[in-house]
């Protein structure tokens, strides 16, 4: 049967929305109850009369849930989205099945990623619409904060979609996809602070790679949207002037990032093979660098936990951290390709 060369399938992208709808119906009834509810609540049980309680949530409330509670829905369900959109790819049998369907690989990637898109940004504008009546009831609407809520709320889900689903294309394991997910997230601060560490130990009058820094945080996504979304506050006489939503700008960049590494996924879904189903990597050129990743990490991660450990015991000796990095760092390699070869006989 020839393919079509359609890029985008109604029938499965319907397929998507009736299948997975606990996910996207979950998360527009979390924003629900958090915003025009919680106005509602707030209009008529506020402290300082209806209209000042509206009016306050409506100013500054409403960007107050972005940086923290927004950040945390947007890593969640981004990553819910991506695992259920992409399920079927780590069942030989389903996969087997989608990819015998008469829709070319470019469709079946398109379709799944409008359906997980859906399933954040038609919740955000239901609920921003319901919002922005709520407010015109109150008498207290402030259109430029619940759009600017809106277009934050849309980028936190889209880019974490987004890397999730790059995430989910590297490997054939359901469980791996997580697991990969929240490593890829921290894995450049995290490898900063462990080098660090080892320095420290090895190099005397050693402080810290000052220059380094910058980079590690731009390159761990999650740890340097929590630090750069702030809502700073003017305030005359103790009374609000103005509230602000610092770091959108570098957001917006993270979410072109995030497009460029869906369009990545897209370029490995063609080479993807159904019988990598349940493969930790499926990619032959990343297991590699998985393997001695893996090694690398976990010299310094647990080779450094156990000279903190023993530290007294070995005065502090120099040579006794560089054995147990070298012991750390080969178990963890023998860990490594007993994921990759799915057997505990790897020597």
């Amino acid at each position: 049967m020839p393919f079509a060369r359609s890029y985008f399938n109604a029938t499965l992208y319907k397929k998507y929305l009736t299948r997975f709808w606990p996910i996207w119906a979950l998360y527009a009834i979390i924003w629900f109850f958090i915003l025009p509810v919680n106005l509602v609540l707030n209009g008529s049980m506020g402290d300082y009369g209806t209209y000042a309680a509206a009016a306050r949530f409506a100013n500054e409330e409403v960007l107050r849930m972005l940086p923290e509670f927004g950040l945390g829905m947007g890593v969640l369900f981004g990553l819910l989205c991506a695992m259920a959109i992409w399920s079927y790819l780590y069942n030989n049998r389903s996969a087997g099945f989608m990819h015998a369907l008469p829709i070319r690989r470019e469709g079946l990637f398109f379709t799944g990623f409008l359906a997980g898109a859906t399933f954040f940004i038609v919740p955000n504008a239901v609920v921003f619409l319901i919002t922005l009546g709520v407010e015109a009831k109150a008498g207290a609407v402030n259109l430029s904060v619940l759009a600017l809520w809106f277009a934050v709320q849309s980028m936190y889900c889209l880019f974490f979609f987004c890397f999730a689903t790059i995430c989910g294309f590297v490997t054939g394991h359901i469980l791996a996809l997580p697991a990969f997910y929240f490593i890829f997230n921290f894995l450049s601060i995290g490898i900063y602070s462990l080098v660090e560490n080892v320095l420290r130990n090895f190099v005397y009058g050693f402080h810290a790679i000052t220059g380094a820094l910058p980079v590690a945080n731009k390159l761990s996504p999650l740890y340097n949207i929590s630090k750069v979304i702030r809502v700073s506050t003017e305030r005359v006489n103790g009374v609000t002037t103005n509230v602000t939503l610092r770091g959108v700008p570098t957001l917006v960049t993270y979410t072109v990032v995030g497009l460029v590494l869906a369009a990545l996924a897209l370029l490995l879904y063609r080479r993807h093979q159904a019988e990598q189903a349940g493969e930790v990597v499926t990619a032959a050129w990343l297991r590699p660098v998985f393997k001695y990743g893996v090694a690398f990490c976990g010299a310094l991660a647990f080779g450094s936990l156990l000279y903190e450990i023993f530290i007294e015991a070995l005065w502090g000796s120099a040579w006794g951290m560089l054995g147990f990095l070298l012991l750390c760092g080969f178990l963890s390699y023998l860990v490594a390709e007993m994921l990759l070869q799915k057997s505990f006989r790897v020597l």
